[in-house]
């Protein structure tokens, strides 16, 4: 159960980039940037498109890698895609933000899906799943509500700015807790 909750701890972090760029990158780029419906429809399917292929990249990667470091790689990444999209108030820079976030979640999801199911007993996997997948919907719930007020009170990047300091430490917590955990399970 330690492990269910740690873990289901460290999902916390991951629904906060995604929540924040599904929730409020549309409202950002229309209400702030001016930009085209059209052009936020082009960036949307973009992040779509290049998510097929780093489905595809996954595979190798892990293997070069392995799954843990793979998973952090991802992350690290979608946090810094995020952090594009809070620096830099221009349509472009935050439609490749955005792309990296959605895009990315081709790499991070099917890692960390092996990684929960590795670091449990076979009887624990359903238990772990659940866990987990209530941690991310609360997480991406909570930006989506808590975001609303932020957005309205003192716009849209202060928003993605906290996701982005969020996903952080989560990266960190990942990479001092979450990296041992696998290893330290399969060793037992």
């Amino acid at each position: 159960l330690a492990t269910i909750g740690l873990v289901a701890f460290l999902s916390l972090f991951r629904g906060v980039g995604r929540g924040s760029v599904g929730a409020f990158f549309n409202v950002y780029l229309d209400t702030t940037l001016n930009v085209p419906t059209a052009t936020i429809g082009s960036i949307k399917a973009a992040g779509q498109i290049v998510g097929i292929f780093l489905a595809l990249f996954t595979p190798f990667l892990i293997a070069r890698l392995g799954n843990e470091r793979s998973y952090l790689l991802g992350f690290l990444a979608t946090a810094l895609s995020l952090m594009l999209i809070a620096l830099v108030p221009h349509w472009a820079v935050a439609g490749l933000g955005a792309i990296g976030v959605n895009a990315l979640s081709a790499i991070t999801i099917p890692t960390f899906s092996v990684y929960q199911m590795e670091a449990v007993d076979r009887p624990w996997r359903s238990t772990m799943s659940g866990a987990t997948s209530m941690a991310i919907g609360i997480s991406r719930s909570l930006i989506a509500l808590g975001g609303g007020v932020i957005v309205a009170a003192i716009g849209c990047r202060p928003l993605f700015a906290m996701g982005t300091g969020l996903m952080l430490v989560g990266v960190l917590c990942f990479w001092i807790f979450g990296m041992r955990l696998v290893s330290d399970s399969t060793e037992k």
